[in-house]
């Protein structure tokens, strides 16, 4: 499979259509390899009783509020290749980005200065970094093009990883637990995957249920959703990991945002999507609670 680079002058439309080109000879190439379907089953998927979607903690959501500590800002040079990822640790005093060089950086938001790089010549990605998650310990688990997961040390010299192997294509979307012991990564080769953070990134178990790749994965609490390049959306259940339905048709194209909304008052979240179509869907699922549960759309906003 050919390499692909993006120049810094480059625009986001060619980006797109290299994106395209790429991931078209990936589903080739998996297809060649039987791995289009996912790779091996992991063990059944049980979440450990009160583990909950991580969400940003208050202190850190008033700080970005309030707005910055430096009115006229800092501008921090960082590659010469696009910037395609980044997370901020739960104490916001640092952001880890990752982009086309295959590498990332740690940058002190205090001081606008990196820290560390986390690359080096035996550990890292050797392909676009695609998502990024910063642990509360200072650890960080990256994903990108080459099908596998970093699980970077803490450590302000450290660029050393563990490599969390399984996905059988390109990593789309990384979300943690609310204690960080747990991970859940989507990928191209149509599967969502958890691991065991507190044991090493061991693998935990694989969901199936989508029949295109992964493109978008949210995490609130208990309610855990995902969507595919062909438009599709699916609700899971976190306890059993199972299916809550068969994928639902949600987009014209490809779904390229998802999130879940906070729970209403004495009522389930609410999900919301958006896709090529220039659409954006609020799916509720109280109105189709209990076992084989979906989801039911409640409002689209259309472009016009």
């Amino acid at each position: 499979m050919p390499r692909l680079g993006l120049g810094p002058d480059k625009g986001a439309a060619f980006g797109h259509e290299f994106a395209d080109a790429y991931l078209a000879q990936v589903g080739e190439t998996l297809g060649i390899l039987n791995l289009a379907d996912g790779a091996a089953d992991g063990a059944p998927f049980a979440l450990p009783r009160g583990v909950r979607a991580s969400a940003p903690t208050a202190a850190l959501a008033a700080r970005w509020l309030a707005g910055p500590l430096d009115a006229a800002g800092a501008l921090v040079d960082l590659s010469d290749r696009p910037l395609l990822c980044m997370d901020v640790s739960t104490d916001g005093h640092t952001a880890v980005i990752g982009g086309a060089d295959h590498g990332l950086k740690e940058v002190g938001l205090r001081d606008a200065r990196v820290r560390r790089e986390l690359f080096s010549r035996t550990d890292g990605h050797r392909e676009w970094v695609s998502c990024v998650r910063v642990l509360p310990d200072g650890r960080v688990l990256s994903g990108g093009v080459g099908a596998k997961l970093c699980l970077w040390d803490a450590g302000a010299r450290s660029a050393r990883c563990a490599d969390l192997v399984g996905h059988g294509g390109s990593i789309s979307a990384i979300r943690l637990s609310e204690s960080a012991e747990l991970a859940l990564s989507a990928s191209y080769d149509k599967t969502l995957r958890a691991w065991h953070l507190s044991r090493a990134g061991a693998p935990a178990a694989t969901l199936r249920a989508h029949n295109a790749p992964v493109l978008e994965l949210a995490w609130r609490g208990d309610a855990l959703a995902s969507g595919d390049r062909a438009g599709q959306l699916v609700r899971w259940d976190v306890a059993t990991g199972r299916a809550l339905s068969a994928p639902i048709s949600a987009h014209r194209g490809h779904l390229t945002a998802l999130d879940v909304a906070a729970e209403p008052a004495g009522g389930a979240p609410l999900v919301v999507s958006g896709g090529h179509d220039g659409a954006v869907r609020l799916w509720d699922a109280r109105a189709s609670a209990g076992a084989g549960a979906g989801l039911s759309l409640i409002h689209i906003s259309e472009p016009t």
